[in-house]
């Protein structure tokens, strides 16, 4: 907070009051307080508090469990911001740079149904319609099962479902190049079982 920010000197009260607990002194901070102001990203220094990555997967989840999606405003300070570096993590992730985002950090985010492409480019869904890799392919298990194959058609009704197949694909395509994508070996193999086609000519679509 600037100092001439009107909240600049509650701000230095609370850490005033969080030296004072250190000590073992008499202080009007309480535990549940600190934990607020932790949450929100406050430092009790003046040095910028840096929040682990999990810490703030937690909040990201407890916001999912709330809103029942993780489209995150950016009028959010807290996890706006954190939603708007990992996206920026996985620009370089895509583009073979170096990224803090790992394979592992990519599997969780993608296991809530983090949005990781936004902007004017990407028109606005309503957030109850995102669905995880893990959701989309339990959808495309589901049409398997209803039909006997994973070609899904463009019709209105499996739209959706037809776009990520599409997505699939090309991913798929640019693994086969050694080009950066978020598709993992893991994730082809569940689709390989599935009888998932990487390629589809158009006369061999069931009818």
């Amino acid at each position: 907070i600037k100092k001439n920010h009107e909240l600049h000197a509650w701000a230095l009260s609370q850490r005033a009051q969080y030296k004072l607990l250190r000590e073992g002194k008499k202080s009007a901070l309480t535990a549940v307080g600190m934990q607020k102001l932790v949450e929100l990203g406050f430092s009790f220094s003046n040095r910028p508090l840096r929040i682990p990555w999990e810490d703030r997967m937690e909040q990201l989840q407890r916001y999912k469990e709330r809103h029942g999606h993780v489209w995150v405003p950016r009028s959010d300070k807290v996890l706006g911001t954190f939603a708007e570096k990992e996206r920026k993590h996985y620009k370089l992730y895509l583009a073979g740079k170096k990224s803090p985002l790992s394979n592992k950090k990519l599997a969780e985010l993608e296991a809530i149904g983090f949005i990781f492409r936004v902007g004017p480019e990407q028109p606005y869904r309503d957030p109850s319609t995102f669905k995880s890799w893990s959701e989309r392919y339990q959808q495309l298990l589901d049409f398997k099962e209803a039909t006997g194959h994973c070609v899904v058609p463009q019709a209105l009704a499996h739209k959706s479902l037809a776009h990520w197949v599409h997505t699939q694909r090309k991913e798929y395509q640019k693994m086969k190049k050694g080009a950066p994508t978020a598709l993992t070996v893991e994730k082809v193999l569940k689709l390989t079982e599935a009888g998932f086609a990487f390629s589809v000519r158009r006369k061999s679509v069931p009818s």
